[in-house]
Formats: C-alpha cells, structure tokens, sequence
C-alpha cells in the first residue's frame, strides 16, 4: 500500500527560495513560458498571469537592488519566496498530472515540457544546469554550463523560439563558460549545451560537418530562456 502513495515521478523545481535573484528569475520565466498554452497542463493556465505579474514585480525590485535603494533588497525577498511558494505549488500539480496511469509513458518529457526536473533520473537540480546572464556588452551573452568530467567539451546552440536551432558563434569550447555575440537586443533567446566526452572532443574541434550534425534532443541540455539587453 505505501508503494502505491509514492509517486513514480518526482518533480523538483530548477531553483530554491535561495537561488541567485537573476538566476531565480531566468528559471521562474521558463517555467512560466513553457507551461503557457501547454495542453498538458490546463489547471495551471490560470495561475500563469499572477506569476508573470510577480516575476516582472521581481524583476524591477532587483533593479531596485542593483540600485542600491532603501529596502530593496527586503522587498526582492519577499517577492522571491512567494513566486517560489507559487511554483512549488505548480510543481505538485505536474507531479499529480504526470503520473497519472495515461501520461506515465511520458512522464519525463512532459516535466521536461513544464520547466522542471525528474528527481533521480539524471534531473536532479545542477545535472544539466544551464545559466545565462547578459554579458558586458550590449548584444552579448555568458553561458555558463555545469561541468561534465575534468576534462569535456561542449556543443552550444541558440534559438528564438525554443523550436529550431542553430549553433552558437563558437560553436564549441574546452570550457564550460562560452559568450555570445551579436545577439538581437530586446529579443527573447533560449540556450542549451551538449557535453562531450575527451575522447570525442579532438573529433568535435575539427570536424568541417559540425554544423550539419543533428543529435537527439534527449542529448542536450534543458534550454534557458533570456531577454537579450
């Protein structure tokens, strides 16, 4: 009988009440865009107002912060642990939708679809972490990938609409840290890396095909979403 009360799937957001303000918020908007219009997920359409209301509330109470402004940074707090408390909220809600006896096939691309992670099935918080931050410049982009092995290299790709994709300008690095340039500003862009291993990477580095390969998406990376600025 207890077996039963256990949940096959178990869902975990890709961010705590403690994460990085800017991260938290780039996490919290893909959440948010991929639940939008998901057939998957009708209860939540919703709630997705309110969330976008408050992420744009967080948004502009972490400008405040940067700022430097009286009580900023209590007030980007507060805002913090409610969107989280909405998006755990969220988050029982695809556990309970996922493992129902008709969608237990396709448990993992839907939570996948929805933002979130499969805990224990290599979707644990941090596996394929994925951060992105505007970089210095107008236009540009710091990817930042969680590490692979101690020595990896890894395939970067860009969309802007989360459907197809183009490689990255590098397309590849020995690091885990990339920047991109020449990006449109004011435009909505979503990243993902593929890691790959030493003994493959010479190939990787120097193949004339690169940008013709086609892996599975299963390979890649969960994609992140940014505004460009």
């Amino acid at each position: 009988m207890a077996n039963k009360k256990t949940p096959k799937t178990v869902v975990v957001l890709p961010l705590e009440a403690t994460t990085h303000t800017s991260d938290f918020i780039t996490d919290a908007q893909n959440i948010h865009d991929l639940l939008l219009n998901n057939a998957n997920f009708p209860t939540l359409q919703n709630d997705l107002p309110q969330l976008q209301a408050d992420i744009n509330l967080l948004t502009a109470d972490e400008g405040d912060v940067l700022k430097r402004k009286p009580g900023a940074a209590s007030a980007a707090n507060e805002k913090k642990l409610e969107i989280y408390n909405q998006l755990d909220g969220m988050r029982a809600t695809v556990q309970r939708v996922v493992n129902l006896p008709a969608n237990v096939a396709n448990a993992a691309a839907m939570v996948q679809g929805a933002g979130m992670l499969v805990k224990g099935k290599g979707g644990q918080k941090g596996k394929d972490n994925l951060t992105v931050h505007n970089g210095d410049m107008s236009g540009s982009c710091d990817l930042i990938a969680k590490a692979a092995a101690k020595k990896a290299a890894y395939l970067w790709q860009q969309s802007t609409d989360n459907v197809n994709w183009v490689y990255c300008d590098p397309i590849c690095t020995l690091e885990t840290k990339n920047t991109v340039f020449n990006l449109a500003v004011k435009t909505d862009y979503w990243f993902r890396f593929r890691a790959i291993l030493p003994a493959k990477a010479r190939k990787v580095k120097t193949s004339k095909k690169l940008k013709k390969e086609k892996a599975a998406d299963a390979d890649w990376s969960q994609s992140v979403k940014i505004t460009v600025v």
